[in-house]
């Protein structure tokens, strides 16, 4: 697997879960 695929598919991961809080906390 590639490092920078790697990179891209941990930012994805952040982001979503960041999201997710941010909905948790609005409700």
């Amino acid at each position: 697997m590639n490092v920078v695929q790697l990179l891209k598919g941990l930012w994805k991961l952040k982001l979503l879960f960041v999201f997710v809080q941010l909905l948790s906390l609005s409700f």
